[in-house]
């Protein structure tokens, strides 16, 4: 049977899977000299969203958290 969403989600935080996600955010803003607030999203053009959106999915898809629904 499977286990309890309560327990995949306690055993596997989201937040801990996505720190690899967090790094590359932030060092793609850092090279750049570009905070990496919420507003200098709006300095990337569509391809850097679009790469960064499809990054931060692929992430989410392998995590167990993710994959209970």
């Amino acid at each position: 049977m499977d286990r309890p969403w309560a327990e995949i989600t306690e055993g596997n935080p989201i937040a801990a899977g996505l720190d690899s996600f967090r790094i590359s955010f932030r060092s793609r803003f850092q090279t750049t000299g570009i905070s990496s607030t919420s507003a200098a999203l709006r300095q990337l053009n569509h391809q850097e969203l679009q790469n960064l959106a499809i990054t931060l999915l692929s992430m989410l898809c392998v995590l167990p958290a993710a994959r209970i629904f």
